[in-house]
């Protein structure tokens, strides 16, 4: 996978393998990741501090606000995936093309950031990294770590590219 900047506003996300694909899909939740209570939790805590009143009012207003700005940024991901354009790659392997916009990166690298902190808590990959127990991770810990470690290098070419005052 190679990230291309075509334009002052456009992306593309090419010679992205079929896994890959899958990988970014799974953003979308299909194996449940944005339902756990634990995640949730860790995605909607309420702030420290605060009277049952306060809280109350917190839950009404700012937490439906965020749990929407995480549909809509949700929506506008799963958008550009639906639109992967399928492309010859070497051999009989298929390679996808992913186009998206400077308008769109924000989305992205916010719903990216949600999925590496709800694989996080599901999968306590923090230890592991911190550590660097890659060998006694399980299965399941391993291809958490593999999403949560992709999701972060299109983080960081978004915030080089189009989120940091350089980039923009």
């Amino acid at each position: 996978m190679k990230f291309r900047r075509t334009r002052r506003d456009k992306w593309i996300l090419e010679g992205v393998s079929s896994f890959e694909l899958a990988l970014l899909m799974a953003l979308v939740g299909s194996d449940g990741l944005w339902e756990e209570d634990l995640v949730r939790n860790r995605l909607y805590q309420d702030p420290g501090e605060l009277s049952e009143k306060e809280r109350k009012e917190w839950r009404e207003l700012t937490h439906s606000d965020l749990e929407s700005a995480f549909h809509q940024d949700l929506e506008t991901v799963l958008k550009d995936l639906r639109q992967a354009e399928k492309r010859v790659g070497k051999g009989t392997e298929a390679v996808y093309r992913i186009k998206s916009t400077a308008e769109n990166a924000e989305a992205w690298y916010q719903t990216l950031n949600r999925a590496r902190l709800a694989l996080n808590e599901i999968h306590q990959l923090e230890a592991i990294r911190a550590d660097s127990r890659y060998a006694e991770a399980s299965g399941n810990q391993q291809m958490a770590l593999l999403r949560y470690e992709i999701y972060l290098a299109i983080q960081s070419v978004l915030l080089d590219e189009f989120l940091s005052p350089r980039g923009a």
